[in-house]
Formats: C-alpha cells, structure tokens, sequence
C-alpha cells in the first residue's frame, strides 16, 4: 500500500477502485503501510420474502407464491422479471 492510499486491498474487495476509501458497506482496516486492507462486509443480510432481491437471492416476491420460500429460484409454473 502505497502512502497516498486510504484503502487497498489487492483487489479481494472492499476498497474503491482508485483505493481512496472503503466501498459501500464494507469497513476496511490498515495495520500499516506494508500490509493489504483487510474488508469485512457490514451489509445487512438478505431477508427472504421481503419483496427485495437481495444478495445471492434469485427470486423474492414478498410471500406471493411466485418463488421458492427460500429465495433460491421461482417456484414451480411461474415466472419472474428482475
């Protein structure tokens, strides 16, 4: 990491492209100027059956039948748009 960089986590994820700070929802820590940034995620976890797709979620209809009660796909017959 250079001196001029708030934030570079060799490109693992968490730090702005141009490394001047964290990306959104991710907190980043520096040991020193010798060591990557280390990034943790602070986003909320996906509520499934919110009505948001959210995360890995692929289908999320807010309880209306239309996608798996996990998230993970449309339910049998239906089809989704995104």
């Amino acid at each position: 990491m250079r001196l001029e960089e708030k934030c570079d986590d060799e490109g693992k994820g968490g730090c702005l492209p141009d490394c001047s700070g964290p990306e959104v929802n991710y907190s980043c820590t520096n040991v020193n100027n010798d060591t990557p940034s280390v990034c943790i995620n602070t986003a909320p976890a996906p509520i499934c059956g919110n009505g948001i797709l959210e995360g890995n979620e692929k289908c999320d209809d807010g309880g209306k039948g239309g996608c798996k009660s996990d998230c993970s796909d449309e339910a049998i017959g239906y089809t989704c748009s995104n």
